[in-house]
């Protein structure tokens, strides 16, 4: 069992070697946005299959509305049915929203590389001076999760780099941090304005 302590030095000490040597986080951005390119066919394959469903569903709740009003069902058939449907439905958005952001992950790889090398570069200068509190508060903006291998005694720290300047101002209000490429609008980059990296680390 790993003590919280040593744990969260190990991911420190893991981020901090990956923010001072940029190329780290960048093969491993454009390494998923690769898996990411790969799958599109079928993500757009799965997404025209979903959306044709819920047209299918959409017809079968409009079936059950005509056929509770002419009296075929109950009240209480009607709600339940009803409420199946509404789940279902809810189901597949769910599903249909995750594809899109998946979709929408389009990479350029130039200016993925600039932007990240430009926040390594901001972050390496302040990580030297950063107190445990305020290592904690960067990792906890930085890392969205962390999922363990207890049989390979490892870890996989799965983080993302903020790449809108009000983000990146949360974290180092006193820079003036210019303007970012990926602000530009015009080469579909990743929702949320952040791009995922992934490291293993051994605990």
């Amino acid at each position: 069992m790993v003590k919280k302590d040593e744990l969260e030095n190990v991911i420190w000490s893991a981020v901090a070697k990956a923010i001072s040597n940029p190329q780290i986080i960048i093969r491993h951005v454009l390494d998923l946005s690769c898996k990411i390119n790969k799958s599109r066919p079928a993500l757009r394959k799965e997404k025209k299959i979903l959306l044709r469903k819920k047209e299918n569903l959409n017809d079968k709740i409009g079936r059950l509305l005509e056929i509770y009003t002419d009296g075929v069902i109950s009240k209480k058939q009607f709600f339940e049915k009803s409420a199946e449907f509404e789940q279902i439905k809810r189901e597949i958005d769910k599903r249909i929203e995750e594809i899109d952001g998946q979709l929408n992950k389009l990479i350029n790889s130039p200016l993925i590389a600039k932007d990240i090398k430009y926040f390594c570069n901001l972050a390496k200068t302040k990580l030297k001076t950063f107190e445990l509190e305020e290592r904690r508060k960067f990792l906890r903006y930085l890392i969205k999760k962390i999922l363990f291998d207890s049989n390979k005694k490892s870890a996989r720290v799965i983080g993302q780099i903020p790449v809108e300047i009000s983000d990146i101002q949360q974290i180092f209000p006193p820079y003036n941090v210019g303007i970012f490429s990926l602000l530009s609008q015009d080469h579909g980059m990743c929702p949320n304005n952040y791009l995922e990296f992934q490291l293993e680390v051994k605990v």
